[in-house]
């Protein structure tokens, strides 16, 4: 009986394990899980203003995915709909397009770990 509670709970274990992998990963991770190699095109787009930037410099796609590339999105808890961004990010590479819109990726919600907008802010500004 005892061993039967230990394989259930070594069980239990590694299932919540593997959950908690799926509701975290880095955005660099989310682009590989999405096909993405070699990002092509990236509109930046201020949710305040709705001005848009198009990055398609390779040196400049390169800068910006270092910059975000380490920013962990974690599942947020509250998956109620939402209005208005700060930035969205529209990457695109051949016919793939992937979006990332108040921390929204394909209509779940995350929080992120650096602020991702605040990681934006900086570049964005710089932009022509």
């Amino acid at each position: 009986m005892k061993s039967y509670l230990l394989l259930i709970f070594i069980n239990l274990i590694f299932l919540i394990g593997g959950c908690s992998n799926y509701d975290e990963k880095t955005i660099e991770q989310l682009l590989e899980k999405e096909g993405f190699t070699n990002v092509e095109e990236i509109i930046i787009t201020n949710g305040s203003t709705g001005e848009m930037k198009t990055i398609t410099d390779e040196t400049k796609i390169d800068e910006l995915l270092s910059l975000i590339n380490d920013v962990t999105l974690y599942k947020d808890a509250n998956q109620e709909a939402r209005d208005g961004f700060s930035y969205n990010l529209l990457f695109t590479e051949g016919n793939k397009k992937l979006s990332i819109s108040n921390n929204l990726v394909h209509d779940t919600y995350y929080t992120t770990g650096p602020d991702l907008a605040n990681s934006l802010k900086p570049f964005y500004e710089q932009l022509n």
